[in-house]
């Protein structure tokens, strides 16, 4: 069994005010292109695993659902025999996500958003692969306390919905394990919330542990794909690809990637799943950069990253003003600037004092903001810039 793993794709997203539909096409054709080299060198995969959240919101725009849709129909041109599971994330709409799910089906593409298919699996050689979707408050009952009393008739048994995330899914997977084959291997493809795991500040998380989920849950069967968080990492037998690309700044240092997985499913009682991770070249990075302001704006020192989307923090210790409009020009995807070394001297009161200063002394204010964007001001600037203060005066009073 040959299984190729992501989820997290998040189309549609912005990246603070820049959309990323260009990045994640470009991320989408990598994940094309390795079902293309693996078939070509007549290794194919079995099966392709998207783990929720195909979409950033629950309604996408346009785009993001025409590059799903383009997505999709060129896996199965190329890809025809090859299943293709999704299931819904917390971004997801799963009405709309499911939308002619049962007419994908006859193309191999198998959409689950809600409990109905839960031991129902999908049998793909010899392993059973359950699809368990994010699952929202209520979306799975249990008998209500009345229906385990004695005098409990069968006529009067009803069901109470659950609300807590664990709980749902420890229903779930009781289900999962009833409807398991002890012949074949099984895999989970999930969207929750392992315990334990290492968050970003791209996802939408709740406070409190109540909508973790203990991953040991799932170690009864060979292999648990996880959706939800972005970072690529293991929480007991289960594994997140992660998303493909980076959603916030604090993931910028760690690579993004799919999943490889296989293993022997001809004795699932000895498969043991090796995972290897294909990593996603991103089409443009995201990095932090740290330094002087004038290293950004009047040398070459960081010009390497000019087409990246940035985030930059300076240490100069004076507050260097409109720093995101005079970088702008070099580095076109500036997303956030901080000078975190320079206001943590400075009161609320200062800072209003330099814009009473502006309105004021709109001379003086000028040269400060020159001396503070450079070592050494140009005299030149400063007596142009007088002398265009001294004819906006003449005319205005000309006006009066």
């Amino acid at each position: 069994m040959k299984i190729l793993q992501s989820g997290d794709l998040h189309l549609g997203k912005l990246f603070y005010d820049i959309s990323l539909i260009e990045d994640q096409k470009y991320a989408l054709n990598q994940l094309t292109e390795e079902l293309d080299t693996a078939k070509s060198r007549n290794e194919p995969y079995d099966v392709l695993l998207l783990c929720g959240d195909i979409y950033d919101r629950a309604i996408p725009p346009a785009e993001a659902s025409q590059l799903f849709s383009s997505f999709l129909t060129i896996l199965n041109q190329k890809h025809p025999d090859m299943p293709v599971l999704i299931i819904s994330g917390n971004h997801d709409s799963a009405m709309r996500l499911s939308f002619a799910a049962e007419l994908l089906q006859n193309q191999n593409i198998f959409i689950v958003t809600g409990t109905n298919s839960l031991d129902s699996p999908i049998c793909i050689k010899n392993t059973q692969f359950f699809m368990l979707p994010f699952l929202n408050a209520g979306a799975i009952s249990q008998p209500s306390k009345d229906e385990n009393a004695a005098n409990s008739s069968a006529e009067s048994k009803t069901e109470e919905p659950v609300t807590s995330q664990s709980a749902m899914v420890k229903i779930a997977v009781e289900r999962m394990k009833n409807a398991r084959d002890s012949s074949k291997c099984s895999v989970v493809m999930a969207h929750l919330f392992a315990a334990g795991s290492i968050t970003s500040d791209s996802e939408r998380t709740i406070w409190g542990t109540a909508e973790q989920v203990d991953s040991h849950l799932f170690d009864d069967f060979t292999y648990t794909a996880l959706g939800h968080l972005h970072r690529y990492q293991k929480t007991g037998k289960a594994f997140y690809s992660g998303s493909p690309l980076v959603y916030s700044f604090d993931e910028c240092k760690y690579d993004k990637c799919f999943l490889r997985i296989e293993f022997d499913d001809a004795n699932p009682a000895e498969a043991k799943p090796q995972i290897s991770q294909i990593f996603v070249k991103p089409l443009r990075k995201a990095v932090r950069l740290n330094g002087k302001f004038s290293d950004f704006y009047s040398s070459g020192k960081y010009d390497e990253f000019c087409d990246c989307y940035c985030e930059i923090n300076i240490d100069d210790e004076e507050i260097v003003e409109n720093p995101m409009m005079l970088l702008k020009n070099k580095f076109k995807y500036l997303l956030f600037f901080k000078q975190d070394k320079a206001f943590a001297g400075v009161t609320g009161s200062q800072i209003e004092n330099r814009k009473l200063g502006a309105q004021e002394n709109i001379f003086d204010q000028f040269k400060m903001f020159l001396a503070e964007i450079s070592e050494n001001p140009d005299e030149n600037e400063i007596q142009l810039f007088s002398e265009c203060q001294e004819q906006v005066e003449k005319e205005r009073n000309e006006a009066n």
